[in-house]
Formats: structure tokens, sequence, C-alpha cells
């Protein structure tokens, strides 16, 4: 097999943001640095959102990172993420990172959307990498057996379990080059292809979405939680205010609107 043509330019980061080659102490630094600032995460079935500092955001996180580890996750391993709700996204993705796992987002909500594409991409990540963890909640975990679209019980972790763990904040040191998180392309052009980001690339991408006043700024997102840029940016520390609006809630009002005027 010939060798892959590389060419290596000049290094992203300089001075003081190379110290964030490290996806932990970006989060950290920023959760320090904007410790008030608020993810609102709007329900779908509910007027009510739920309402978490990145404080609680961040606590949460560490106590999912020790539950994984009292599970036997160790650090270079594919957690396949199956969550409906933004806040357990951010806290489940945050936890991939410090603790060293590779997240892999999948698409499939709780009402019941889309769930043979579900079902598709579940079976090409286990067809493709071996022995990965699948973590979702109980309330998921009941549909998707329900729709026998639930074979691989022994890869199984609810994150009921493991949230409710001792904080760990012995947080894993990434190297630039390692795998941060694979994400299923869009698909548009064809069969939808797992796509990995490094490390160093998810923190340059963190990086890049900086404001200049973060502390004044409320940003809006509706795009599905398994969207590589969408995923970045709701995790992104970065702004005073994060909303979250589901997708189906946002075309539904969309359409709403429309047929009002």
């Amino acid at each position: 097999m010939k060798k892959l043509a590389k060419s290596l330019g000049e290094p992203f980061l300089e001075g003081d943001l190379a110290n964030y080659q490290n996806l932990s102490a970006y989060l950290q630094q920023q959760v320090k640095s904007l410790s008030d600032g608020q993810l609102f995460s709007l329900q779908f079935d509910s007027e009510i959102p739920i309402i978490l500092t990145y404080t609680q955001l961040w606590h949460r996180a560490t106590c999912i990172l020790g539950g994984m580890r009292k599970k036997g996750v160790k650090p270079g391993q594919f957690i396949i993420v199956i969550l409906d709700e933004c806040q357990d996204f951010v806290a489940v993705l945050w936890s991939c990172w410090l603790g060293g796992f590779v997240p892999i987002p999948i698409r499939f909500s709780s009402n019941h959307s889309q769930p043979n594409l579900a079902k598709l991409r579940i079976k090409t990540v286990f067809q493709i990498i071996s022995q990965p963890v699948v973590l979702t909640t109980e309330k998921l975990a009941k549909i998707l057996e329900k729709d026998e679209l639930w074979q691989y019980k022994s890869s199984l972790i609810y994150l009921e379990e493991v949230e409710t763990a001792y904080s760990d904040e012995n947080f894993y040191q990434s190297n630039p080059e390692d795998l941060g998180a694979l994400f299923f392309s869009s698909g548009t052009t064809g069969k939808a292809k797992l796509v990995s980001l490094s490390c160093q690339a998810i923190v340059n991408r963190l990086i890049q979405d900086q404001p200049l006043n973060p502390e004044t700024i409320t940003s809006l997102f509706w795009l599905p939680l398994d969207h590589a840029s969408a995923s970045l940016r709701i995790a992104n520390p970065n702004v005073q205010n994060k909303i979250f609006l589901p997708t189906s809630a946002f075309f539904t009002q969309s359409f709403a609107l429309v047929r009002c005027h």
C-alpha cells in the first residue's frame, strides 16, 4: 500500500493559545472564566426550560467521568452517544474529552423520529469499530428495545448509573494528534460516513469561535446534536448564555408561523 502524502505547515496556535492544545485544559479555563454562564435547554413537550450554569454542567461532567471509569472505560475507547436532551449531551461530551474517550453522537429522539436512521448508524459503528460502549438513558433504551433496534446490551451504559458517581478531576492529558470525536457526515452526497476529528482540530474549532465580549452574548442553536458543527458549538462554553431549541420544535414553530402569514 502506498503511503499517503502529508504536508505540515506552521502551527495553528501561537502564544497563549498554544496552552489549549489540551482539550481538558481549554474546557477548565473556559468554565472558570464564565462560571455563571448558562445553558438553556428548551423542551419539545414543555414550556419550562432546563437551565444549568457552566459550573453545574462541569460538576456533572466530572461525576459522569468518575462513573464511566468505574465501569471500566479507558482512554481511547469509543462511546456511541445516544441522547436527546441538550444538557445531557453537553455534560457527556465534556466527560468524554476529560477522560480521553472518543464520542460518536447518534441522533435518536424520544418523540420517535427517524428510528431507521438510528438503527443503520448504530449498526455501521459496530461493523467498523470493535466493542464500542453505548451510552444512553433508560428512557431511550426502552424505545430502542421496543423497536428491536437494541442488539448490543453487553455494551450498554445508562447515563443515570454513571452520573451519580463521585466527581473525578484526574483528567486525561490528550495529545494534539489523539482522536477527539467521530461524527457522521450529512450523507447529502451519498451514504453517510464517519468523519474523525483530532483533539487539535477540536481545540482549533473551539478557539475560532471565541468572541471579544463573551459575557454580553446569547446564542441560539437548533441544529441536531449529532451534527458536527452544532455539537462543537453548543458544547463550547464561550458565551454567557446558550439556548438550545430542539430541531423538531424549531421546524414545528417555523411551519406554524408560515401558515399564520
